[in-house]
């Protein structure tokens, strides 16, 4: 009995070391808004918006998340600067989207409404004033919001950076985009794979 009660333990504290994959996912469309220009779309350029200069600046994004079959555990967000300016007690913010967007047609003004509350939030740090690539955890509240983008893909419309509160001219910075050679905004998820969680408990056994 011991001995089975042994493995149990040895399961439980392991299993997320044993069946944890990963993925890093970059955009499949990113675009930068800014409220001093908001006719105008930014699809193609190489660097994107987040902070506050004479309008907000925003980044838009969006990830396919097809390759993920299985129950969420953790999530980080990645990304490399084109500069980052100044410093303070503003927070990065990444929100989730409400509506669809073309990463060619997507403007300040017609942008998709997104969901400011504290459980609608995949970033919310303070800001780093770092340089080069960053990365950092997700919230908690990430790993439900992706998995119910894994589990219905129609619910995804993407996410947004942006600054809070979005008014002051610094900090701001401005990650690249896909559009460049340098790293874009990558979403990095930590996951189950469904067909592990299947395994049954005699089949487990055999790895100890």
């Amino acid at each position: 009995m011991s001995k089975y009660f042994l493995v149990f333990c040895l399961l439980i504290s392991s299993v997320s070391y044993i069946y944890a994959d990963f993925v890093i996912l970059e955009p499949v469309a990113d675009s930068p808004l800014f409220g001093y220009s908001p006719d105008s779309n930014y699809g193609a350029q190489i660097y994107g918006y987040w902070g506050y200069y004479n309008g907000g600046q925003r980044t838009i994004l969006l990830y396919d998340l097809s390759s993920i079959n299985g129950v969420i555990v953790g999530a980080q967000l990645s990304w490399e600067f084109h500069n980052n300016m100044g410093s303070g007690a503003d927070m990065w913010a990444c929100l989730v989207t409400g509506g669809s967007w073309d990463e060619y047609a997507v403007t300040w003004n017609n942008q998709p409404a997104h969901d400011d509350s504290e459980s609608s939030r995949l970033l919310d740090i303070l800001w780093d004033t770092s340089s080069g690539i960053v990365t950092h955890d997700c919230t908690a509240y990430a790993v439900s919001i992706i998995q119910n983008w894994v589990d219905n893909p129609s619910t995804n419309y993407g996410m947004l950076l942006k600054k809070n509160p979005e008014s002051g001219n610094l900090p701001r910075c401005y990650p690249f985009m896909r559009e460049s050679a340098n790293q874009p905004v990558q979403l990095i998820v930590e996951y189950i794979p469904t067909a592990l969680e299947r395994r049954t408990f005699g089949e487990i056994k055999t790895l100890f």
